[in-house]
């Protein structure tokens, strides 16, 4: 059986007919923890009746035929690698952070159930066999409101979609005080300093182990985002951490223990006891550059806090329900269940 027929057989089950069907796919897919967050804000949120999340391991390659087989529950999708970038081809429309960035992480689908059948084209896709969606990236928002828990529930109001030309411009409010750095250079990378500008960082360095690739990357980003940015190599940090400017907040991307060897030069490196850490690696929890950075008296954060704040975002565009609702009624206990899954 195909990953298109399963998927086909799956949402016509009789147990889920009257659910809204959601998921995540990628390739790998059986680490992933999204199905524990979203069927937890489901049953907080009080629509696990009429709604639920599986996983679904997909490939770049199986990808279209998915979309094409997607049946008329089939809500929304959460996306992971090899499949941020491949989905942007099908989509009907991009909401800003993705299209900055050119990622996605979530689509969510017309409640037309297909673009076929829509007489006047209202919603249809690209493609007339395949449902119509639109995507967004909700890892920027997770990255921010990991570093700044505080702010009004939910920047997702700034990746819906509008009609604005296809202008890339995002309101951002800039401090002269503030600096970020950001170690590693793909496409998280690409989020944490999109995210770093939105908490009004125009001064950051990115630390890469390859800055020729970085510097085709982060460069273009930089303008479209009006930052200054300096590129500097592992190596470059190691031999002379002064290199780096004072910062304020810093983001480490790279997989797990691949920034272990910052771990006690990183704090030499923040500006005051303010500063604020965030690994994105949850596993192990905590890493050494969280405890290294703990121990020095600083705030730090490890993965889970970027995971459940992008989840909330995804429950929200893919539901309906505002994101403001959403963190009031969901987050509490999305928490619950990731830690006690973790």
């Amino acid at each position: 059986m195909t990953t298109a027929d399963a998927n086909h057989n799956s949402t016509a089950d009789p147990k889920n007919r009257c659910k809204n069907n959601a998921a995540v796919l990628g390739h790998p897919i059986s680490h992933s923890l999204s199905p524990v967050l979203h069927n937890a804000a489901y049953k907080a949120l009080g629509i696990s009746k009429e709604w639920n999340y599986e996983k679904i391991d997909v490939t770049k390659e199986e990808l279209e035929d998915f979309l094409i087989s997607a049946g008329s529950s089939r809500r929304g999708l959460s996306l992971t690698m090899p499949l941020k970038k491949e989905i942007l081809k099908f989509a009907r429309k991009r909401g800003r952070f993705t299209e900055l960035l050119g990622v996605a992480n979530t689509v969510v689908f017309d409640r037309c159930e297909f673009s076929a059948k829509e007489k006047n084209g209202s919603c249809k896709n690209n493609r007339d066999s395949m449902p119509a969606f639109d995507v967004y990236n909700t890892d920027v928002e997770g990255i921010v409101r990991a570093l700044r828990p505080e702010m009004s529930a939910g920047i997702t109001h700034f990746e819906k979609i509008e009609n604005d030309g296809g202008q890339h411009c995002i309101q951002t409010k800039t401090d002269p005080f503030m600096r970020g750095l950001v170690v590693g250079n793909g496409a998280t990378a690409e989020s944490a300093v999109t995210a770093l500008r939105f908490l009004g960082c125009e001064n950051m360095t990115v630390v890469a182990r390859n800055v020729q690739k970085a510097a085709r990357i982060m460069t273009v980003l930089a303008e479209k985002l009006s930052i200054e940015l300096k590129i500097i190599s592992f190596d470059d940090l190691l031999s002379d951490y002064k290199k780096i400017e004072k910062f304020t907040y810093a983001v480490s991307t790279v997989p797990a223990y691949a920034a272990d060897i910052f771990a006690n030069i990183l704090p030499e490196t923040a500006e005051n006891s303010s500063a604020s850490l965030l690994d994105v690696v949850y596993d192990p929890r905590p890493s050494k550059i969280v405890s290294a950075w703990k121990a020095a008296g600083y705030r730090a954060l490890s993965g889970e806090s970027m995971l459940l704040r992008q989840a909330v975002g995804q429950v929200a565009l893919m539901t309906g329900i505002s994101a403001k609702e959403t963190e009031e009624k969901a987050f509490e206990a999305m928490k619950t269940a990731l830690i006690k899954e973790l």
